[in-house]
């Protein structure tokens, strides 16, 4: 829906939590591992679909889509790109959904290190200070960005490196929520008469985070590495994250579990497919 609608308020209300919401997910799901371990587990998960992808798509797109839609997308660039890994649509115009698994995997692998380090030092006491101080580093570096206003968007970084204050910020919210949460997820299942319940708190979230947006007029788009308000930006995803996991808990199905596998193939082909719905509707309905 984010990729497709005319609506901007609509976009602009699932930019405002969306990719919030999945760094957060990332950061709930963190386990401690060796660090040359976790390395080769990540470039598989995460790398190998990349460059998977991201390759099939670029031929697709320059030997047939390119031709038929008349893009001016650069294909050297895009080809460049698939190992520079810079963020932003003009970089992927194959497959503008691609950066996310690069700056995932760099995002995952900088808070291990980190994490790790600063443990083998003992130079803080408590594990959550670690994600906690890397948090606050990344949101005032976010509050640095927005005030001087840099030209990100003519500068694009390798790896994403440009997005990482808004990842690790994210991340680290979702390992410090995960100290609290999943202990208590994993223990206890909600009754079935409280689904409703849940259900309704979500659906609220929901409705009052689209009021939020419009009231404060927030924009967030993380591919762009901006956001209109730094700290209505951590409202919001704080807001969405909250009311998805209520949905979740409600709506725990086989369906949502069975997208819930699916998920990253879903995010790398939903774009090309897209693209050839909407003109091979075009082409029959005019």
């Amino acid at each position: 829906m984010g990729h497709t609608s005319w609506s901007a308020g609509l976009v602009s209300w699932i930019f405002s939590f969306h990719m919030p919401l999945f760094f957060i997910i990332s950061g709930m799901l963190f386990h401690e591992r060796q660090f040359l371990d976790s390395f080769k587990r990540k470039a598989i998960r995460l790398l190998v679909p990349y460059v998977f992808f991201g390759t099939v798509t670029l031929a697709y797109w320059a030997l047939i889509e390119r031709r038929l839609r008349g893009d001016e997308g650069s294909v050297p660039n895009a080809l460049a790109n698939i190992v520079l890994a810079r963020a932003g649509s003009d970089n992927y115009p194959q497959n503008a959904a691609l950066w996310f698994l690069p700056c995932l995997f760099v995002t995952e692998m900088l808070f291990l290190g980190i994490f790790t380090f600063v443990k083998s030092k003992r130079a803080i006491r408590y594990d959550w200070a670690v994600a906690a101080t890397l948090a606050t580093v990344s949101f005032l570096s976010i509050i640095a960005m927005h005030s001087f206003d840099l030209p990100i968007d003519r500068l694009r970084l390798p790896w994403a490196l440009d997005i990482l204050p808004f990842s690790m910020l994210f991340y680290c919210i979702g390992y410090l929520l995960s100290r609290f949460l999943m202990p208590y997820m994993q223990k206890s299942k909600p009754k079935a008469s409280l689904h409703a319940v849940y259900a309704a708190i979500g659906m609220a979230g929901l409705g009052l985070l689209r009021v939020f947006d419009e009231l404060t007029r927030l924009s967030v788009n993380l591919n762009d590495a901006s956001t209109s308000n730094p700290f209505w930006m951590l409202c919001a995803a704080l807001l969405g994250f909250i009311s998805s996991l209520m949905l979740c808990i409600a709506i725990d199905c086989w369906l949502l579990q069975f997208l819930g596998r699916a998920s990253l193939t879903i995010m790398c082909v939903h774009e090309p497919v897209k693209r050839v719905l909407i003109f091979v509707m075009a082409k029959i309905l005019g």
